[in-house]
Parts: structure tokens; C-alpha cells; sequence
């Protein structure tokens, strides 16, 4: 079992990794558009969307300094098969 010392250092570390991973996303981000590669949906907004999910679930408003961030997750969410997804998929504890 990991100690509570031990898990707060490491989500330290991580929050200022992540911090520097997001700054360089931003740099990517896509001209103008709510996705990471031009205009359209590509296999970067879905792993984007699938790390995000696993890092809200330790704090949810870790995304609040960067909306554009919060919006490709949205235009993701609005993806109609993906939409259809979300909203059936089994729900489980990972």
C-alpha cells in the first residue's frame, strides 16, 4: 500500500510535469480549431481525451486554466459515435 506521504509528492511531481506538458500542447493546438491536429478529429484528441479522463478523476478541476483544452474535450464528447459510446458504455471502476 503506498502512504499518503508518498502519493501527495508524487501528484506534486506530476501536477508540475503536467503543467509543462500542457504549455507545449498549447503550442500545437491546432490554427484556430477545437482540435489538436487542424479541423477534424484525429487519434491526438482521442489519447488526449483518454489521459484527460484518468487525470479529472484525481482532480477535476485541473483544466480550469485552459479552456481550450476543456473544448476539445467537449467537441470529442459531441462526436456521434462517440457520444453513442459515452452514453451506453458500461460503467466500471476504471
Amino acid at each position: 500500500m503506498v502512504s499518503v506521504t508518498s502519493y501527495l509528492a508524487s501528484l506534486m511531481i506530476f501536477s508540475v510535469v503536467l503543467i509543462s506538458i500542457v504549455s507545449g500542447l498549447g503550442k500545437l493546438y491546432g490554427s484556430g480549431g477545437s482540435f489538436f491536429v487542424g479541423n477534424n478529429l484525429t487519434w491526438a484528441d482521442l489519447y488526449f481525451y483518454d489521459i484527460a479522463q484518468h487525470i479529472l478523476e484525481l482532480d477535476e478541476n485541473i483544466f480550469n486554466s485552459y479552456p481550450w483544452l476543456k473544448e476539445n474535450r467537449e467537441q470529442v464528447e459531441k462526436q456521434p459515435k462517440i457520444a453513442e459510446y459515452l452514453k451506453n458504455r458500461p460503467k466500471t471502476s476504471h
